[in-house]
């Protein structure tokens, strides 16, 4: 719509030129004709204001169609300004909205690492708490074993001494007087003995079964995307498998030893940065 204004606007000025032109051409040809004339005829007059009054109104009407045609470049400018303004204020707010998303993407993200950390710091000391258990258990199973044989020995002992005749007994209450001090040393002797199969109670997970401990601390030194890394890439993403395979690398006392239970237990390509990568965390952890 608004270039058919102006393509009519620019019609109509051409137009106007046009007619003032030939207006003021026949102004000029009727005050040539003077110089040809003595005499000025009131004719002259009475055509030159006829002329001058239409080439007066055609420059009117001219004024007026720039006028119009300088309004429509106005309401151009004014048009493009408020749509210039519209998309501005809708790329802000639309890189305030992708700015809010990232942010609690971030979020998101940060608190689910902080989830996944936590819950393979757990699973890695799990097998550590329930060993340390069976360790307290399988002590106070041979406690008890033992003192029952104690208990069972001294019945023994008093029923032997039930069935023999009195000066027998007081024979043997005799020479039990007389080794006495034996007797002590033997007493002492399976008491210690008792002591010593109580004493794993009190040893840590390390001295009953050898456990590479730097195992656990190298792989909670690496960086939080080094353990994604090696969960992803040489895990399929399996969290458990990867908790296994360190508890079962923990057994091991050698990097030699280790890394041949990888080969002969993995499908992993040991030329791979990745596989490199982890194989550097077991050496530094084996030294």
């Amino acid at each position: 719509m608004i270039r058919i204004n102006n393509w009519r606007e620019q019609l109509m000025k051409h137009r106007y030129i046009e007619s003032l032109l030939s207006e003021i051409k026949e102004l000029e040809s009727v005050v040539e004709s003077l110089k040809q004339n003595n005499k000025v005829p009131f004719s002259f007059f009475k055509e030159s204001f006829k002329r001058t009054q239409e080439i007066s109104r055609l420059l009117h009407q001219l004024e007026f169609v720039q006028i119009e045609e300088m309004r429509g470049e106005m309401e151009k400018l004014v048009i493009y300004l408020s749509e210039a303004e519209t998309a501005r204020r809708e790329a802000e707010a639309k890189a305030k909205l992708l700015a809010e998303e990232a942010s609690k993407k971030q979020i998101i993200s940060k608190e689910e690492e902080m989830q996944l950390l936590s819950e393979t710091d757990t699973e890695i000391d799990k097998p550590k708490e329930r060993e340390e258990a069976d360790e307290v258990l399988v002590a106070k199973k041979e406690q008890d074993s033992l003192l029952e044989i104690d208990d069972e020995d001294e019945r023994k002992d008093k029923d032997e001494e039930e069935l023999l005749p009195p000066p027998l007994i007081q024979k043997t209450v005799d020479t039990a007087k007389e080794q006495k001090e034996p007797v002590s040393l033997l007493e002492t002797t399976r008491s210690e003995t008792i002591l010593a199969k109580i004493a794993p109670k009190n040893k840590s997970l390390n001295d009953v079964q050898p456990v590479n401990q730097t195992i656990q601390d190298a792989m909670r030194s690496i960086s939080l995307n080094d353990r994604f890394l090696f969960q992803r890439e040489l895990f399929d993403n399996n969290r458990e498998a990867m908790t296994t395979m360190l508890s079962k690398l923990q057994s091991f006392s050698s990097l030699d030893l280790a890394k041949s239970y990888l080969e002969r237990n993995t499908t992993w390509d040991f030329r791979d940065d990745t596989v490199d990568k982890f194989l550097q965390m077991l050496k530094e952890s084996f030294r």
